[in-house]
């Protein structure tokens, strides 16, 4: 074998065990909502819920959890965010809690309910004045 195929083969060798033998941690996560999505590094990892779920991770590296939820009527959102560094061989446990936010559905609901709100208003007022002008002329309702 010549000396760069061998060289090549250590190195390819090197590489693949230094991944195996990259230093792992375990996180339980949990969040204070039910049915979540959770994100590991912005990638979808499982769904999730008030109970903790464990996974192993990289150790000694700064790791991003994502949670994500639709109320069942869609009008809020939920999300948290956390990050966290697990120490070597050890176990860390982390409660994600979340933030709610009115989805564009919401909004657009209580902006048509304002819109309607408003038109009955006006209609009782032109109703009311109608009602004024006929009596001003003596007209029987």
């Amino acid at each position: 074998m010549s000396y760069s195929l061998r060289l090549l083969v250590i190195i390819f060798l090197s590489f693949c065990l230094s991944a195996c033998f990259t230093p792992k941690g375990k996180v339980r996560l949990k969040t204070d909502i039910s049915n979540a999505k959770l994100y590991h590094n912005s990638a979808f990892k499982m769904d999730i819920s008030k109970n903790f779920v464990e996974f192993e991770v990289e150790a000694e590296k700064l790791q991003t959890f994502n949670v994500k939820a639709l109320s069942e009527d869609e009008e809020w959102e939920y999300t948290g965010t956390v990050s966290v560094t697990i120490a070597k061989d050890s176990t860390s446990e982390v409660v994600i809690s979340t933030d709610r936010n009115e989805t564009p559905k919401r909004i657009a609901r209580i902006a048509h309910e304002k819109k309607l709100k408003e038109a009955m208003r006006v209609a009782r007022r032109v109703k009311s004045t109608w009602k004024e002008r006929l009596a001003n002329q003596g007209v029987e309702q």
